[in-house]
């Protein structure tokens, strides 16, 4: 999640030179950058872009632009707090993406509402949950180590997470599913639970939806390895 922020200026980055490579060299040119198996490669021929492009002013492009940027900030408006390192998935999928893939369906619509490019480059796809799923791994992982080190040290888990600190974690992470502390539980068996709410924000106990990281149902889990 720290390095999220980062990266997505970098990516903005790199769409505004495209956008600018695309402005000089024409707007043809874009039928090259798309990936082959997009739809919109589908829909919209070489052809449609050359004509679009020659009948475009130059301040076109730079709306383009504009756009391509928004949609970056659209997808993690209300639903990503970077400071607080903390997702609320109810506030996402964002309208940006909604309106993003409508604009696909049509040539002229997305040429006069300077979305063009937007639609037809940026496949940004499920990008919270892309960030939110390897934080949560590494912060599960965190604990798993500092909880397996206590195991060592007093022949038993802890009852409680708070154990850990300070002398095997510095600090506990939160959930990054609300903010809230991780679930935690150690059973009879002498193993323990570990999970996070999950996407849909409900703790359903420690049982795990259908997928690894399921975005419908179940709590995100920390799996033991094989024995």
């Amino acid at each position: 999640m720290g390095d999220l922020d980062q990266a997505l200026k970098e990516e903005r980055a790199v769409v505004v030179l495209r956008c600018d490579r695309i402005k000089q060299q024409g707007l043809a040119v874009l039928a090259d950058m798309r990936p082959p198996d997009s739809s919109s490669a589908k829909r919209l021929p070489s052809e449609v872009f050359k004509w679009i492009g020659w009948v475009m002013p130059a301040g076109w492009y730079d709306q383009e632009k504009l756009n391509c940027c928004r949609q970056f900030e659209d997808q993690f408006e209300g639903v990503v707090d970077f400071a607080a390192k903390k997702v609320t998935p109810h506030n996402a999928p964002s309208a940006a993406g909604a309106s993003l893939e409508q604009q696909r369906g049509s040539v002229l619509k997305a040429a006069l509402h300077h979305k063009l490019i937007a639609a037809t480059l940026l496949h940004l796809g499920p990008l919270p949950e892309r960030a939110v799923t390897p934080q949560t791994c590494a912060n599960q992982a965190a604990i798993a180590c500092a909880l397996e080190r206590y195991r060592l040290a007093h022949g038993q888990y802890p009852e409680k997470l708070e154990a850990l600190t300070p002398q095997f974690m510095s600090r506990l992470p939160n959930d990054v599913i609300g903010g809230q502390p991780y679930k935690y539980r150690r059973n009879d068996d002498g193993r323990f639970v570990l999970y996070s709410v999950g996407w849909n924000e409900k703790d359903d106990g420690g049982v795990p939806g259908k997928t690894l990281f399921d975005q419908t149902e179940g709590d995100w889990v920390w799996e033991y390895p094989a024995e």
